[in-house]
């Protein structure tokens, strides 16, 4: 993998900074069977670029920008569970955060076009489709280092290529996997709310050092994609199959922190304590699988 950042700061204008990044991102493995012999190989060789702009409003900041996505898969072999593929991915973003008062208000749009090009599309179809998620959120702090957060986002995710195409056996997760060409985008409504103390993006000061946030948070999507377990078994592999339901999301969070506990001769130690807790359901109220 290898990657580069550039970064320019215009001595005068509405954009305070210009931000690029490009990245490649160069993969392989083989699976071995048990006499020694190679059964399938894979290789996979991704390239993105995002460039974003930094800009200041009146009593606000935000950003825009331009983000490229490609991935190019391939797998050859007798257990080879993918097609080659290509996915190329366009999206186009837009975050604005706005203080009044004690308030920050916050918004961001992002839009995104993805194609995947199989190498037999009469077998398999191209997918090809839009994306768009937003968000709205306020921060309010009533003290200096307490913030109270409220975010609400409609969110919108394309499938991958293996939700798509995967038809046969998936060693490394022991399971054989059915796509499914005609998924569309998974697309849910989340609501968090989260209390944080001691620092954050207002009124951050010390509190002895110490910092912490508690949230709670519920979604809900009308499109989830799962790898659903059939219930039958294919060359001696559970069978699953990617499906699209209704599900619903409610979870809890906590973090505690504290950057310099401990002061040595080698350096400062800090600690750091986090936990989560989500419960998934889909619409007749049954565990979502693998969560």
């Amino acid at each position: 993998m290898c990657s580069s950042d550039l970064e320019w700061s215009p001595a005068a204008g509405p954009v305070d900074a210009l931000r690029l990044r490009a990245a490649r991102n160069d993969y392989g493995h083989v699976e071995v069977e048990g006499d020694g012999a190679i059964g399938t190989r894979y290789a996979q060789v991704g390239d993105e670029f995002r460039l974003a702009a930094d800009h200041r409003t009146g009593g606000g900041h935000g950003t825009f920008g331009l983000q490229l996505r490609k991935l190019d898969f391939d797998a050859e072999g007798a257990e080879a569970f993918l097609p080659p593929s290509v996915t190329r991915n366009t999206g186009v973003f837009a975050f604005q955060e706005h203080r009044v008062g004690a308030v920050t208000l916050e918004a961001g749009l992002r839009h995104e076009r993805q194609r995947i090009r199989t190498a037999d599309p009469d077998a398999m179809p191209d997918y090809e489709g839009n994306a768009l998620g937003g968000s709205l959120g306020a921060l309010w702090s009533p003290r200096p280092g307490a913030t109270l957060a409220l975010q609400l986002t409609r969110s919108e995710r394309h499938p991958t290529a293996t939700e798509l195409y995967a038809r046969g056996p998936h060693l490394a997760v022991s399971r054989y996997e059915i796509g499914d060409a005609d998924l569309g985008t998974e697309r849910g409504l989340t609501a968090d709310l989260a209390l944080r103390l001691g620092g954050g993006d207002i009124g951050e000061v010390s509190r002895g050092g110490w910092r912490g946030s508690v949230g709670v948070f519920v979604g809900d999507y009308d499109r989830y994609i799962v790898a659903q377990p059939t219930g039958g078994i294919e060359d001696g592999l559970p069978v699953v199959e990617f499906q699209a339901t209704e599900a619903r999301f409610t979870g809890a969070e906590f973090e505690v922190g504290h950057d310099s506990l401990v002061e040595t001769g080698l350096g400062a130690f800090g600690l750091r304590l986090f936990g989560d807790l989500v419960r998934a359901r889909d619409a007749a109220g049954e565990p979502l699988p693998q969560i």
